[in-house]
């Protein structure tokens, strides 16, 4: 995603194709997104050109995917993507036609004018999401699009037009042959948008978690946890809430399937395997040490996701915490390893670390004053 992009930036892309006399066009999210007095993540060009007739043109952009065709072709300070029309169109009207919402099937031309035969302006003022051919049509071209819809409901705040809902319910079953990589991604931005417990819920009475691939299939057509309500935000924290509302205490063996990067599934077995652990403040003490604020203030937002009169404090009162314990890591304890290698009860042992550990859990709940002499005098009575 790149941050900052303006109009400017692909406008000289589609200025420079025009130059060699290709038909290109802003396409997509962007033209929606500035309808809406919204600002652009990307810019996306639509271009009446072959991938090796861009490659000539753009000699230095980077084609990710042999599949898709698209180039990433840098402007300015960012990248924008340049994509040929889609299969079998000629002109930018049946590109649109191809796409998969009214909202996303509009354009704009270098000179801004919008071109939208498939009245996406109207459904953006309506809210309403609608496709530009047939909904079964649209969805048997890919069925990602079936939780794209819900992505959009969520993000944009859109209502499914009624057609497009029933569509939706029939062509589920083709998400079984989906990757399950895609749908991850889909459902992690849909995470994001303020309508997240509408679309989830939505989802559900559609009972479309059970039509996703065996990996990450459910077995029930009832979330295991009775409501969404105060859906954790945190892109980790509310990840862990819907897998513990999918899978209930089968969520942990869930994980592998759903292909998280390593840093995203560490990160949520932490906060599932936390859930249900009962915490006196030493432990938030000790969690917080050893894990910092961001991921204690996920946790304690993810309890009280699940235990509804659990009480959660402001994420910067957690960071006022982490900032005032009296040591951050082992290296400021006042008592080298070097030391506690010299005395008597640990002199050619492999207890160094224990002892590390015991003294760093005894500064950080303040049991003892982190100092070198305090610190000896602790280990010193704990191995008598």
């Amino acid at each position: 995603m790149n941050e900052g992009q303006t109009w400017e930036e692909g406008l000289h892309i589609i200025k420079t194709l025009r130059r060699r006399g290709i038909d290109a066009y802003v396409v997509g999210g962007a033209v929606r997104d500035g309808l809406m007095s919204r600002e652009p993540s990307d810019i996306d060009i639509a271009a009446a050109a072959t991938v090796k007739e861009l490659s000539v043109i753009f000699p230095h952009a980077v084609k990710p995917s042999e599949k898709h065709g698209t180039l990433l072709v840098k402007s300015g300070k960012n990248i924008v993507e340049v994509t040929p029309f889609r299969a079998g169109a000629k002109t930018i009207e049946e590109d649109l036609q191809q796409r998969d919402f009214t909202c996303n099937a509009i354009a704009a031309d270098e000179q801004g004018m919008v071109i939208d035969p498939f009245n996406g302006r109207r459904d953006i003022r309506q809210q309403v999401l609608r496709t530009p051919g047939p909904a079964e049509q649209t969805f048997s071209l890919d069925p990602l699009r079936v939780v794209r819809a819900f992505r959009f409901s969520s993000v944009l705040g859109f209502s499914l037009d009624p057609g497009v809902e029933r569509a939706a319910e029939s062509a589920a079953a083709g998400l079984a042959h989906t990757a399950v990589e895609r749908i991850r991604d889909e459902i992690t931005r849909l995470l994001e948008g303020q309508k997240r417990l509408d679309a989830l819920e939505n989802m559900r009475e559609l009972r479309l978690f059970s039509y996703f691939p065996q990996a990450v299939q459910t077995v029930s057509a009832f979330f295991y946890h009775s409501t969404l309500v105060q859906f954790p935000a945190g892109k980790e924290a509310s990840w862990a809430a819907l897998l513990y509302a999918l899978y209930g205490h089968r969520s942990l063996n869930m994980l592998h399937g759903w292909r998280f990067s390593n840093q995203a599934r560490k990160q949520c077995r932490w906060l599932l395997e936390r859930i249900d652990v009962p915490a006196s403040p030493d432990t938030w003490l000790q969690w917080l040490y050893y894990f910092g604020p961001q991921q204690v203030a996920d946790l304690e937002e993810l309890k009280q996701w699940k235990y509804f009169a659990y009480h959660r404090r402001p994420r910067s009162e957690w960071k006022r915490k982490w900032e005032g314990l009296p040591i951050h890591s082992s290296q400021e304890l006042a008592l080298p390893p070097k030391t506690i290698a010299l005395m008597p009860a640990y002199k050619g042992t492999a207890k160094i670390g224990e002892a590390v550990a015991l003294l760093e859990k005894a500064v950080v709940n303040e049991k003892v004053e982190n100092s070198e002499q305090k610190l000896l005098a602790y280990l010193e009575e704990k191995e008598r």
